[in-house]
């Protein structure tokens, strides 16, 4: 039989179970997705729907368009095969020993076959025809572990052969669903959670809370251009990168609050909500798991939510650790790096059972949120690897700290500094040290993972005072001399 050029088959699940209106609304959208996905990578295709399918041909590289495929919401599975017209099953079976002949000698094989349409044959007599043909070529038959597997889809007149079906991450196509604002930081659950959430075919938003820009925001960037790179195909989402570094001195050093861990989580809900509100969104995503850190008590989550009046969709609240650690690795958002939660800046013995009434009276005349929403940084998905090569590329750097720089030790949890020659305190009484010690000194503040010491570094910093910061562990490979982060 004659074979036309190779053709992709998309295939998708949920899709098929909607109304004809709602289904032909979401192939269209899947359409462009996948659409958009190839002219991200520079590719063009064309793209046919046919009965529960989708044909996607004309294309240069198999390998690029596979990468797209594998990562478009919405996708179920996919395979690369060849096709041609048929006028009977002596032409399904002369094109199978065409292709696999030589690809089945001395390995065992197996045939799958499934028929749309009306024919002359059954898919038994398909099965059947070819295997005898493919016979004398092979070492038999195995239908339960087959060196080849061989699928043959018929579809009314025409015939397509391919080797394998290749999961897509299913789901709805994005842009299906309403849209929603995530709270993403740096770490490894929050770009997870707002990946659960274009997986149901919500476009998603996304707000950070930056604590020491621009070190916490080149990590945030990290773990966040993959999640829209490779998996945002068809929509531009808005990034805000909000300045919350305000909100530390307004939790720990005006003495109006007995909960800083969960007041302050309460004041970032509030900041998603008004940026939420303002552009459409239909709710709030965060990657918050039940008893995962002190703010994420059952008592805590319903109390930071009181009042909030907007929607809160946890996608992971159930997740293992590992199981959220296992998806961000096969997603990209991954980075193994970590510079700590924010809840470590405010209390030794954080809250776990807040009360909403404790709450709602100690925030009752908080006033932050319309200040930072006004100074945030907004920027399309698109022009996120720009922004981080640009902040990357203008971060101060340091050849070596004078020896003589006084260090710092702010982290929490411990009596006395991890160093005998370090000076151990409190991140609240910093100002009072830095006073008492001289203005003109230069301090090294360390902490165990760095975002204390990172966000009052760079605090010191925009008061003119010469201070560097670093983690612990560098500090212990990285003594006074040598080069350190800044």
């Amino acid at each position: 039989m004659i074979f036309d050029e190779p053709v992709y088959i998309i295939r998708y699940s949920e899709l098929g179970l909607k109304g004809p209106r709602a289904r032909n609304s979401m192939e269209q959208a899947l359409v462009r997705n996948i659409l958009a996905g190839l002219r991200k990578k520079g590719q063009n295709a064309v793209i046919k729907r046919d009965k529960g399918r989708i044909y996607l041909s004309s294309f240069s590289r198999d390998d690029i368009v596979s990468y797209v495929l594998e990562r478009t919401m919405g996708i179920k599975t996919f395979s690369l095969s060849m096709t041609g017209k048929i006028s009977g099953l002596h032409d399904i079976v002369s094109g199978s020993v065409e292709l696999y002949s030589a690809k089945v000698s001395g390995k065992t094989y197996a045939v799958r076959s499934h028929r749309k349409g009306s024919h002359e044959f059954r898919s038994t007599d398909i099965l059947n025809g070819i295997g005898d043909a493919l016979y004398p070529f092979s070492s038999g038959v195995d239908l339960e572990k087959p060196d080849v597997e061989i699928f043959v889809e018929v579809r009314d007149n025409r015939v397509y052969f391919f080797n394998s079906r290749i999961k897509g991450p299913g789901g709805l196509p994005l842009g299906s669903e309403g849209k929603l604002t995530a709270l993403v930081s740096g770490g490894i659950d929050s770009p997870v959670a707002a990946w659960q959430m274009m997986k149901r075919g919500c476009p998603v938003d996304v707000v950070f809370c930056s604590l020491a820009h621009p070190e916490d925001t080149s990590g945030f960037l990290k773990s966040i251009i993959p999640l829209f790179e490779d998996w945002g195909h068809g929509y531009d989402a808005r990034i805000h990168i909000l300045d919350c570094s305000p909100l530390i001195d307004e939790f720990t050093l005006s003495g109006r609050y007995t909960m800083p861990n969960v007041e302050f989580k309460r004041a970032i809900y509030m900041l998603a909500r008004k940026i939420g509100v303002r552009d459409g969104s239909c709710g709030i995503v965060t990657g918050e798991c039940l008893g995962q850190v002190s703010s994420q008590t059952p008592e805590n989550l319903m109390a930071i939510e009181n009042g909030i009046n907007f929607p809160v969709y946890r996608p992971i609240i159930s997740w293992d650790k590992d199981d959220t650690t296992d998806l961000a690795r096969r997603i990209g958002t991954f980075t193994g790096e970590n510079m700590g939660e924010y809840c470590a800046l405010f209390a030794d013995r954080p809250v776990i059972k807040a009360r909403s009434s404790d709450m709602n009276r100690e925030m009752e005349n908080y006033d932050l949120t319309d200040s930072i929403v006004n100074n945030a940084v907004t920027l399309r998905s698109s022009e996120l690897m720009e922004y981080y090569r640009t902040l990357v590329s203008n971060r101060p750097g340091i050849s070596g700290i004078p020896p003589d720089a006084i260090l710092v030790d702010l982290g929490t949890g411990r009596e006395g500094p991890v160093l005998p020659d370090a000076q151990k305190v409190d991140p609240s009484r910093l100002k009072e040290f830095i006073l008492r010690t001289g203005k003109e000194k230069t301090y090294l503040l360390f902490c165990r993972k760095g975002l204390q010491s990172a966000h009052w570094s760079g605090l010191l910093r925009s008061e003119g005072i010469n201070a560097f910061y670093t983690t612990e562990s560098e500090l212990l490979k990285n003594r006074p001399g040598k080069e350190a982060s800044n």
